[in-house]
């Protein structure tokens, strides 16, 4: 891990003394079983607001179960997956890293076979408690609604440019659509993703004509944050690495939360329709 680090910086450009490592193993608490459970539940989170993911998956053997682990073995956890899932929804795939050994050396995620493809799987993954998944729901959901607004703003910003930007987060997109129906499955999600991405774009053409997101939504809130304004659009096209914009990341996950929470109800409205 530690030749990792020190292959990052030299990479990035960066001192490693200047580099703060989140360590799931370390920077998760492991005695106390309620706090365990907090942070774990918040994986996405801690993923999502890193500068840069280094997978560190070397062959060995597990310390405890003598099994052997790999890349392959690291790519087939759920949670695993997800954190990734997370992390390239968040800042796209350029600061993605894969360590396996010194002899491999530091190799960018777009630049391993099908890892992508294989990441964004998260509900194919393993995981221990099958149960988890259904935890996993409004986190993945609410992710790929911070994508969606990206998508519909870079759309807009290519228009008024001409096109050429943002090809990185497009390679990305179009394995996310290419693969839709195994990263969102229907018995976990049903039609919510395509209700989040219709609520989305009218959310998003709302603030295009100056209404924001709505009335818990102040002016000066949405501004403040970067938000999906008109009038900052001149700084949303500066982050054309990022599927969506960092500043307005609270702005947009409030308008995602009300959605979603509109939607369930949705849902829920019709299941008891249908039974009754």
């Amino acid at each position: 891990m530690v030749r990792a680090v020190e292959a990052l910086a030299a990479e990035r450009g960066f001192s490693p003394d200047q580099c703060h490592i989140w360590l799931d193993l370390h920077s998760i608490p492991q005695s106390n079983e309620a706090t365990k459970a907090l942070a774990i539940g918040a994986i996405a989170l801690f993923a999502a607001t890193t500068s840069h993911f280094v997978a560190c998956a070397p062959e060995t053997l597990h310390l405890d179960t003598g099994l052997l682990c790999s890349r392959d073995t690291y790519l087939s956890r759920g949670w695993c997956r997800l954190e990734q899932w997370a992390f390239m929804l968040a800042n796209g795939t350029d600061s993605i890293y894969f360590w396996g050994d010194a002899s491999g050396g530091l190799q960018r995620i777009d630049n391993v076979s099908s890892w992508i493809e294989t990441s964004i799987k998260v509900f194919l993954g393993e995981f221990t408690k099958g149960e988890d998944k259904e935890l996993l729901v409004d986190v993945v959901l609410g992710l790929y609604g911070l994508a969606f607004v990206s998508k519909l703003q870079r759309a807009d910003g290519a228009a008024e440019r001409g096109g050429g930007a943002g090809m990185n987060c497009d390679a990305l997109w179009e394995q996310l659509q290419t693969h839709k129906a195994a990263i969102f499955p229907a018995e976990l999600f049903g039609d919510l993703v395509e209700l989040l991405e219709t609520e989305l774009t009218d959310a998003i053409a709302q603030a295009a004509r100056g209404s924001g997101f709505g009335p818990q939504d102040s002016e000066s809130s949405v501004s403040s944050h970067g938000g999906l304004k008109s009038k900052r659009r001149s700084e949303t096209k500066q982050d054309a690495f990022a599927l969506f914009d960092r500043h307005g990341f609270e702005s947009v996950l409030r308008a995602s939360d009300r959605l979603y929470t509109q939607a369930m109800r949705e849902v829920r409205r019709t299941r008891q329709t249908t039974t009754s």
